[in-house]
């Protein structure tokens, strides 16, 4: 799909039973209702991280097992997701969710829902299964929702282990245990251990260089 495209209408591959995969426009905004419904050989869907809607039954009835909500998508209509058997696993990094209503309903083998952010998922999650596991944030909304409806929780940890690996005449790298899920790290430096941290990076791997340092000043 041609990075032009910013809006895929109502029922546009609907019932495109031999379609089983897709690349979507990186400047993608919305997918309207039913875009790909019944598209029951879809196993691969990007969602780029421009997209802010997806409408009801949007890909409902296809064959993905595993979906990435992106940081900027806000609504979800019922059932976005639906009705798919083969989906196992579900990763919210979306920050907002206004409107999210059982998104993910009669998917009977979902395992695991992740959930990247403090947003309120309970309306996407409503009526999941109880033996699907959710992976959050401690006292996040996901936490909250796992722990009313009887979810096992598991908290998302934040990156341990940071070293230096290597030093240079101005210049550090640093590296941590990568963590589960997440899909990059954002680095923050001070020149105080207490105040003033800013950040100064945000990378995909467990690795940094800082460059361009004083070799007298302590940093943190």
């Amino acid at each position: 799909m041609p990075d032009t495209v910013v809006s895929i209408g109502s029922y546009a591959f609907s019932g495109c039973k031999s379609l089983n995969m897709i690349h979507l426009s990186d400047n993608l905004i919305s997918i309207d209702e039913a875009a790909f419904s019944g598209c029951v050989s879809l196993t691969e869907v990007n969602l780029p991280d421009s997209l802010t809607s997806v409408g009801e039954s949007a890909f409902s009835g296809i064959s993905i097992s595993e979906i990435s909500f992106p940081y900027k998508l806000k609504k979800i209509h019922d059932y976005a997701f639906g009705n798919n058997s083969k989906l196992k696993t579900v990763v919210i990094n979306s920050e907002k969710l206004t409107s999210a209503i059982r998104t993910i309903s009669n998917c009977p083998n979902l395992k695991q829902v992740v959930v990247l952010s403090n947003a309120d998922v309970s309306s996407a999650l409503w009526g999941i299964n109880n033996s699907v596991n959710i992976y959050g944030l401690i006292n996040s909304h996901a936490y909250e929702f796992a722990t009313s409806y009887n979810h096992n929780f598991y908290k998302i940890n934040s990156p341990v282990n940071l070293k230096v690996t290597n030093k240079g005449n101005d210049s550090v790298t640093l590296s941590w245990d990568s963590v589960n899920y997440v899909e990059g790290y954002k680095v923050y430096r001070s020149n105080s251990a207490s105040t003033g941290f800013e950040q100064i990076a945000s990378v995909q791997e467990n690795t940094y260089t800082d460059i361009g340092l004083d070799n007298n000043q302590d940093y943190y």
